[in-house]
């Protein structure tokens, strides 16, 4: 008996995939692009050195102050690093959300095929295991052992009717006439030969004999 063949395994390349950067959709923001910019030089402006300590103090425990200041100054080159930057990341959520829209298109249709005949073949090969196990069960049936249980009890029964046919004829009051008599004894002749028939298969059977018996 022959397993159920497996569904056919899908065909993945064996060559790794490598990300060329130059062929993207959209220019990659590398994970060091702030590095430059968290260290700077500021210029102080001279009103500053007309400023009282306490105000000056008070400037630079406001970070809001701070920033407004910073922002005013140097703005404007960080609006277009942070522009550049925005506008790579949507290009980059555009090309993800791409890749989302074609795994579902694709992808998840493949993988919906897949599931669907490893499960017909998980269905096949629990067939195959009944089968299978049917198919032992019968050859067991068919075993030497086996057989010769059942001609065992198949001699026992035809032996068991032999002695039901002498009960029948003994239990018959009076004298038993000539004609019943003649019958009990063609009967009788018949079921003992059947008997002894089955008796020899057995033997040959046990013996592991080979022959027709006639």
């Amino acid at each position: 008996m022959t397993l159920p063949s497996l569904p056919e395994r899908p065909e993945i390349s064996q060559q790794p995939m490598i990300v060329d950067p130059d062929k993207l959709e959209y220019s990659l923001v590398p994970p060091d692009v702030a590095e430059s910019y968290k260290q700077f030089e500021v210029s102080v402006s001279p009103y500053f050195k007309e400023l009282p300590n306490n105000k000056l103090d008070e400037l630079y425990k406001d970070k809001s102050l701070m920033d407004g200041y910073l922002l005013e100054k140097y703005g404007d080159q960080y609006t277009m690093f942070r522009d550049t930057i925005v506008s790579d990341l949507k290009k980059q959520l555009v090309y993800c959300q791409k890749q989302s829209e074609k795994y579902e298109k694709e992808t998840v249709p493949q993988i919906d095929r897949i599931n669907k005949a490893l499960e017909n073949y998980h269905t096949l090969l629990d067939r195959f295991n009944s089968s299978q196990v049917e198919m032992y069960d019968k050859m067991n049936k068919s075993s030497k052992k086996s057989m010769m249980e059942m001609m065992e009890a198949d001699l026992r029964e035809a032996d068991d009717q032999c002695k039901q046919t002498v009960d029948e004829i003994m239990g018959i009051p009076g004298e038993v006439a000539e004609e019943e008599l003649g019958k009990f004894i063609q009967k009788y002749k018949l079921i003992r030969q059947k008997y002894y028939l089955k008796k020899e298969k057995l033997s040959r059977m046990s013996e592991e004999r080979v022959g027709e018996i006639v």
